[in-house]
């Protein structure tokens, strides 16, 4: 076990659900194999290494997850954007984040600096996807801009949308996009061409999700659509309580919520076309989703949040401790992370009703989340971005790309 590299990515995988890229899989299989498979796969990766990456990776999380524990941390503020930020994304061990002022900036998380700034919306950044090399962004001038990564310059600005760009999601090299001008459109990254517009709701997109060649995207007009992305044609419909704001597949079941009053948490059996709902009624809303193993977590906008089993659809626990309306949840190292109204920030572990540590520095409304390279990251409505670093001393010198 000690320096066998492959049974190290199984214990990340267990102990972390850590998600390997297709290039790490098949590093994985030649190792699995004992050295048994073609050179050229063993050829992808630097074999003196290997084995080091995955033990020091895993004994780094290890670490992390320690510190957040035990609430050891290190806080710091930056400070660039006019105004409110809307959106992060992480990429490479930099910092993108999306604002009002129309700017996308990028950071460094390691030194902290800001290392350039990306101007040609001309207006609000709405949105943030990575995939293929590429940096996409969907603004309020209706415009989606591709940035290439490397040279940080504007490659392609995709017109099409008569309205504002909402969402955006990245998937088999398409890209997809819904808009307040009602659609959903559909882009083929590689010739940068527009493929489809999906044309059937009544209202502003605010949510897509993708499963098994299905895209559902829910929408101000209480309803969740179901498409047939290969035909670009509508499926079905699901009625909603209100707007949709937020969607997670668990167990072959779309769940869907809604941030505004008196809605329930609805369940689609995408097999077996049945429609349910989970136990509850939040009177302020279900402000987000997320997936945790086998459970959904969701959050409130009383504060409260809660964990259901996907497959029983029973609660698990409630955990208690906000105050005020939870507006972001993220999983991270086996913690559920959530921000709230009451502008704090607590680090939950799963099987406890009360959560493990609160970070109280940031005194502003959280308006965005991002949890990685054991750091905690957030935007806010007067333009800066805190973090909370959970390294120490000994994993400031590891490279981003050993962290989660």
């Amino acid at each position: 076990m000690i320096e066998d590299p492959y049974l190290w990515s199984k214990r990340l995988k267990k102990d972390y659900n850590y998600h390997f890229t297709s290039y790490q899989k098949q590093a994985n299989l030649f190792y699995k194999n004992q050295g048994r498979l073609p050179m050229q796969v063993a050829g992808l990766l630097p074999l003196s290494s290997y084995s080091d990456n995955w033990k020091t990776k895993y004994r780094n999380l290890v670490k992390i997850k320690t510190n957040m524990v035990n609430g050891e941390y290190t806080f710091s503020t930056l400070r660039e954007h006019g105004s409110y930020v809307k959106c992060l994304k992480i990429v490479n061990g930099s910092l993108y984040s999306g604002s009002i002022d129309s700017n996308i900036s990028i950071w460094n998380i390691g030194n902290q600096e800001q290392q350039t700034i990306l101007k040609g919306h001309k207006s609000s950044v709405n949105c943030l996807k990575t995939g293929y090399g590429h940096l996409f962004s969907g603004s309020s001038d209706k415009a989606i801009r591709l940035w290439n990564i490397q040279t940080k310059k504007s490659q392609r600005v995709f017109h099409g949308h008569e309205g504002i760009v909402t969402c955006l999601k990245i998937d088999n090299g398409m890209l997809y996009s819904g808009s307040s001008d009602n659609t959903i459109r559909i882009w083929d990254i590689e010739t940068q061409q527009q493929l489809t517009v999906l044309k059937g709701h009544t209202c502003r997109i605010e949510c897509l999700k993708l499963i098994n060649g299905l895209l559902f995207s829910g929408a101000q007009d209480r309803t969740i659509g179901c498409w047939d992305i290969e035909r670009g044609k509508e499926i079905c419909w699901l009625k909603h309580d209100n707007w949709v704001t937020c969607m997670k597949v668990a167990h072959g079941k779309l769940f869907s919520g809604s941030a505004w009053e008196n809605t329930k948490v609805k369940i689609w059996d995408i097999k077996k076309g049945l429609i349910t709902h989970l136990p509850t009624e939040d009177d302020w809303g279900i402000t987000d989703l997320k997936k945790m193993g086998n459970n959904i977590i969701s959050s409130s906008g009383t504060g409260s949040i809660k964990i259901w089993d996907a497959n029983t659809e029973q609660c698990l626990l409630t955990l208690n401790g906000h105050t005020r309306r939870v507006n972001n949840l993220q999983i991270a190292y086996g913690k559920i992370i959530s921000t709230s109204d009451d502008t704090t920030i607590r680090i939950w572990d799963s099987l406890k009703s009360q959560s493990m540590v609160t970070l109280r520095e940031n005194t502003e409304k959280t308006t965005c989340l991002k949890v990685r390279h054991g750091r905690i990251l957030t935007g806010h409505a007067t333009g800066s971005i805190c973090e909370w670093d959970f390294r120490d001393s000994v994993l400031q010198d590891e490279s981003p790309s050993l962290l989660l």
